[in-house]
């Protein structure tokens, strides 16, 4: 079975957008309040081990834009719980305009799931956004990591 696991606002909305186009068990784990107070590392650890000590041959596919404070430390945690499974990464980075905090958080959840070693897609939104056409909206724009996302779980499923 493959699992996908949404992690932080921009994972959540992306499982919640596809959970009826596809087959997978889907998990969301987001923010609550801030990291530190709500406990946040227990929450993510505890949703993640439920989810995560299936078969050996479970897949555990984890979405989330990383960044801000919450969903950069999730997936370094998520990482680790997950580091003897099959697992894959699809990241989203922020756009510049969010900021160098933003920035800086992402640089350093990027590095540290590279030198883990794991499968990982990276969508750039500064990249994408860059190749847009101006006429198209906010809504249309924000699905194309939906669709490009359903590309990459397809060819996830055509590994198997």
């Amino acid at each position: 079975m493959s699992y996908i696991i949404g992690l932080g606002s921009a994972g959540a909305n992306i499982v919640r957008s596809i959970k009826n186009r596809i087959r997978d068990e889907i998990v969301e784990i987001e923010k609550i309040s801030s990291y530190e107070e709500s406990g946040c590392k227990s929450i993510v650890e505890e949703k993640i081990l439920k989810y995560c000590s299936g078969n050996s041959n479970d897949q555990y596919i984890i979405v989330g834009g990383i960044g801000g404070q919450f969903t950069s430390k999730a997936i370094i945690e998520t990482a680790q719980f997950l580091k003897n499974k099959k697992s894959f990464y699809y990241v989203i980075l922020p756009f510049t305009f969010e900021g160098e905090t933003r920035d800086k958080n992402a640089k350093y959840s990027l590095n540290y799931l590279q030198r883990l070693g794991v499968d990982i897609k990276i969508y750039d939104n500064q990249k994408e956004i860059q190749k847009i056409d101006w006429s198209v909206s906010v809504d249309e724009f924000m699905n194309k990591v939906n669709e490009d996302f359903l590309e990459v779980l397809k060819k996830l499923g055509e590994k198997k």
